[in-house]
């Protein structure tokens, strides 16, 4: 049904958005180089799953700002519909920068003077594992991990009805 056809455009647009994260990972390599610790491609397994493979691989705890994430409303609007969070979707053609803290106000705007779009969403602690996200009032929770994107579980979930 209606469901299966937004499933197969989500596809669609990840498939193109791919190819054009080729150019991006390009533009966003090389905007201010030196200052860059990690560049990850998101593509299908979503930014929470991100960040929790680079806090397990590299011993680090990560912190992030729920409310950081741009997430354009069009998706907002079907997370909001199907119950899904954003965090856990696929994000293709998105990337995750990680920089030292003192980079990251210079990297914003050299990326915004190159037409790059980005955002601060969080920060990396020295030691510990896991993933934190602090809600508006302040108070950290652990962030979920997602085994598959959000859109095909619900998906599936459907079928199964």
């Amino acid at each position: 049904g209606d469901l299966e056809r937004l499933v197969q455009l989500a596809r669609l647009v990840g498939s193109a958005q791919d190819a054009v994260s080729d150019d991006i990972v390009g533009r966003v390599a090389s905007v201010a180089t030196d200052s860059i610790d990690l560049l990850d491609r998101i593509n299908r397994s979503g930014v929470a799953t991100a960040l929790h493979e680079i806090a397990i691989a590299a011993g680090v705890s990560v912190e992030v700002e729920a409310e950081h994430l741009p997430v354009r409303p069009e998706t907002r609007a079907i997370c909001d519909a199907l119950s899904l969070d954003p965090w856990g979707l696929m994000g293709s053609g998105s990337l995750l920068v990680c920089v030292d803290a003192v980079d990251v106000a210079p990297l914003l705007t050299a990326y915004q003077a190159n037409g790059v779009g980005a955002t601060a969403i969080g920060t990396v602690g020295s030691a510990g594992q896991g993933v934190f996200f602090r809600d508006p009032n302040g108070k950290n929770h652990p962030m979920p991990a997602y085994s598959t994107d959000e859109l095909l579980r619900a998906t599936a979930f459907l079928k199964r009805v």
